[in-house]
């Protein structure tokens, strides 16, 4: 098989496509490859007009000839959160309690024999509000005719007060927050995932929007073990029919030619689309673990990881050490891609700027992501998916000193994540 052979994405995954119910990472994988790929942007607007067609024949055909339905569809989403809350075991009184009921009881029937036992009542809290949706820190907000509602679904927090007394509810820690972070990590929901962490009212709260409904189900299911936590979710605005046909029949367009001091290497356009598509797609993996790493060094900075136990401190540094991995391996394919087809420049080693001293894998986190986003940059303009790079003479000395700075900047973060 040829090195720039057009790899397709399997059939499968254009239908969830459409549908928005892949992950933000398999989205920008299948963008990426459609905007490379006659073929595939064929076969997507066969399945959009195919859709719409199935649309039209229920309003138009099939909608006629039923009756009306008895009732509307009830929300499945809170059905499935009364399911969850009836299937925990209900709170047992504890040992203390009873101890001093069946002492009270010897004592009553000692002074009056005549008294009448009378039952005990426990009354469960009253359950909470649910707190409004609020769009992700770094996302932009979509204006939308109506607020979307907020489907929400909460873990009891543990109380530590007796029995008879007001209960207080314990404030959520920040080791808490990192478990929901750690749980998230585990299916991927921090590598692109519109999903935010934080701390409110005494509760880890984890917000997420415009996430299809399977995977909300999956985080859901990955955060359900954890203590004191609420998850909300805000629902997708679903689109009125017509403009879901209207939005059916545009074709889809071909992304513009851009010229690339690369394209040259090539022995035509089709190929230099192939090896770009690829090429961004390790770049963008490498740009996740550069965002995430950051998120947690913004998340927990030098200070607050003091106030973590060892072993939650032992957890951080893992989390950052396999974002680390992960973006080493991408770097190097970056590299051994590019370094082929990049036009001669001047000789010898890229000359670096000199290394900013940090004493805090956090700062150094920091470094790194600065120094990723230039190298970004520069390599969307080499691609022709940006402005033009000044100076192409020296284009071979920019990239290659881009990305020894950035191996420069991971080096220095693993050494201090090791202290």
């Amino acid at each position: 098989m040829s090195e720039f052979e057009m790899r397709h994405p399997e059939s499968e995954l254009l239908l969830p496509y459409l549908d928005g119910e892949l992950p933000y990472a398999k989205v920008r994988q299948v963008e990426r490859h459609l905007k490379a790929c006659w073929q595939c942007r064929s076969e997507l607007q066969n399945l959009q007009l195919t859709v719409s067609e199935c649309v039209r024949y229920s309003q138009e055909g099939l909608g006629r000839a039923l009756p009306e339905p008895p009732a509307r569809w009830s929300d499945l989403s809170r059905e499935f959160d009364g399911v969850d809350a009836a299937a925990r075991p209900a709170p047992r009184a504890s040992r203390w309690y009873l101890r001093w009921a069946v002492l009270g009881a010897g004592s009553a029937a000692l002074v009056a024999a005549s008294l009448s036992f009378r039952l005990i009542e426990f009354h469960a809290p009253a359950a909470p509000t649910r707190a409004a949706a609020i769009p992700a820190a770094n996302e932009p907000a979509t204006p939308i005719s109506s607020p979307a509602p907020v489907l929400s679904s909460r873990v009891p927090a543990a109380t530590g007060a007796a029995p008879g007394k007001s209960q207080v509810p314990v404030e959520a820690s920040l080791s808490e927050e990192l478990q929901a972070v750690a749980a998230l990590h585990h299916v991927g929901a921090d590598l692109g995932d519109p999903v935010e962490v934080g701390r409110e009212h005494g509760r880890v709260v984890v917000r997420g929007s415009g996430i299809s409904a399977v995977r909300q189900q999956q985080i859901r299911e990955a955060l359900s073990p954890l203590p004191n936590l609420e998850v909300q979710f805000a629902a997708p605005v679903a689109l009125p029919a017509q403009d879901l046909q209207a939005e059916s029949h545009e074709p889809v367009a071909a992304p513009p030619h851009s010229s690339s001091p690369l394209e040259s290497q090539f022995p035509g356009r089709s190929q230099f689309e192939n090896f770009s598509a690829q090429l961004l797609e390790h770049q963008e993996t490498a740009m996740s673990r550069v965002y995430a790493l950051r998120r947690l060094a913004l998340e927990f900075p030098a200070e607050a990881e003091t106030q973590l136990t060892p072993e939650n401190q032992a957890l951080l540094r893992s989390l950052s050490r396999e974002h680390l991995d992960a973006l080493s391996r991408e770097l190097t394919s970056i590299n051994s891609a590019i370094r082929p087809v990049l036009p001669p420049g001047r000789s010898g080693a890229p000359i670096l700027p000199e290394p900013v001293s940090v004493s805090t894998w956090q700062a150094a986190a920091e470094n790194l992501y600065i120094s990723a986003r230039q190298e970004d940059t520069l390599l969307a303009g080499v691609l022709g998916a940006a402005a033009a790079v000044p100076d192409p003479a020296n284009l071979p000395q920019k990239i290659l000193a881009a990305l020894a700075e950035i191996r420069r900047a991971v080096q220095q973060c693993e050494l201090l994540l090791t202290m």
